[in-house]
């Protein structure tokens, strides 16, 4: 058994590093665990930086198409009340009203000669009536006037309009061998017998009866 022994003593020394590999210690784990530990804190401290101001510049952005949108908005509500002022200011005027009047006495069916005749002297006053639905008819067309505006305001005189004078304006382009002369004034009153023709008309004072203030306004 001693021999044993001494002999197993003598083989462990004669294998190179044997002493060492008993003798030294095994290294520590805990300072690498703590560099790395380190590592990745300073990566997720930049990730969170960059996080955060990747979501401000998020924010930046959407708050600024809000803002836009907001101010789009706004832009076309001014517009539109501009408009609306600028309709009720234009057309309210003595030599419009009696321009009306004069229309809305003349018969159905009439020709251009018939109506001219029957005008007489005041009948710049229903040429200048037909260049303004003329006009008007432009302005809807362009978005520079809302056609439910439009309608709101002269649905009727414009549509009374045409069916007396259309004989004045068939014979005008007849004569003068153009198809353009006051065609936005019959696009115009297009356009509005499409509306009526999808949804009747019904007096202001029937369909708004239960009306709560500006909150049932559309512009």
């Amino acid at each position: 058994l001693s021999l044993s022994l001494n002999f197993n003593a003598g083989y462990n020394r004669s294998r190179p590093g044997a002493e060492d590999s008993i003798l030294q210690p095994k290294p520590d784990a805990k300072p690498a665990r703590a560099i790395l530990a380190r590592l990745q804190a300073k990566r997720d401290h930049v990730l969170s930086v960059e996080v955060f101001f990747q979501v401000i510049e998020t924010l930046a952005v959407v708050i600024g198409v809000v803002f836009a949108i907001t101010q789009v908005r706004q832009y076309h509500q001014d517009k539109h009340r501009e408009a609306a002022l600028e309709l009720m200011h234009a057309f309210q005027t003595p030599a419009f009203a009696e321009a009306l009047n004069i229309v809305y006495n003349l018969p159905d069916g009439l020709s251009k000669d018939e109506i001219e005749s029957r005008v007489g002297d005041r009948f710049h006053l229903v040429y200048a009536l037909m260049t303004t639905w003329e006009s008007l008819g432009i302005l809807v067309f362009r978005g520079e006037v809302d056609i439910d505006m439009a309608d709101d305001f002269f649905s009727g005189p414009i549509r009374v309009s045409w069916r007396k004078l259309q004989g004045h304006v068939m014979g005008e382009r007849e004569l003068l061998g153009r198809d353009t002369i006051e065609e936005w004034f019959q696009w115009l009153y297009d356009q509005l017998a499409k509306l009526e023709s999808a949804t009747p008309p019904v007096p202001a004072h029937i369909q708004h009866k239960d009306w709560k203030g500006h909150s049932d306004q559309q512009w």
